[in-house]
């Protein structure tokens, strides 16, 4: 894991002016690291379109995990 699928993802989502997508939200979903991105925003934003397609339970734990990234 030398961090290059997340940069790959990172540009490929720089391409495409629909984020609202679900192959884009699935890149999303998987490559996000930092509460500190683009991608961590529209999570947010949009956490009900992430929910309906990936589950409660799957965005609450992306969630928690990139907090607490961001805490240590």
């Amino acid at each position: 894991m030398d961090g290059s699928s997340k940069s790959a993802a990172t540009k490929y989502l720089a391409t495409q002016s629909d984020w609202s997508t679900e192959e884009n939200r699935k890149f999303i979903i998987d490559f996000i690291s930092s509460t500190f991105s683009k991608e961590y925003e529209y999570l947010c934003e949009n956490k009900a379109d992430f929910v309906a397609q990936f589950g409660e339970s799957k965005v609450k734990r992306t969630l928690e995990v990139l907090t607490d990234r961001t805490l240590l």
